[in-house]
């Protein structure tokens, strides 16, 4: 049987993220900090630490404007949930 994730899951997979770790609590960082620090945990070791992509295969440049013009807020959601 295939795993399935519920309708709330992006829901619940953002706010996972915008935990993060350290010292620091969630209440103390700005949403910047805390999508930069899950970028960098979670992200960059895949699409590089300056957007660059190809760090590993198939891993997209995301400062790319061709492919962001082109990829919707679906297929960006699904690769952020997926993988």
């Amino acid at each position: 049987m295939t795993a399935r994730l519920v309708p709330a899951a992006p829901a619940i997979f953002a706010a996972a993220l915008s935990v993060g770790c350290g010292t620091d609590t969630a209440e103390s960082l700005t949403p910047e900090e805390r999508g930069a620090r899950s970028y960098a945990s979670y992200c960059a070791p895949c699409h590089g630490e300056d957007l660059q992509g190809y760090a590993a295969d198939n891993a997209n440049a995301l400062a790319n404007q061709g492919f962001l013009s082109l990829a919707t807020d679906a297929f960006l959601t699904d690769a952020i949930v997926y993988g």
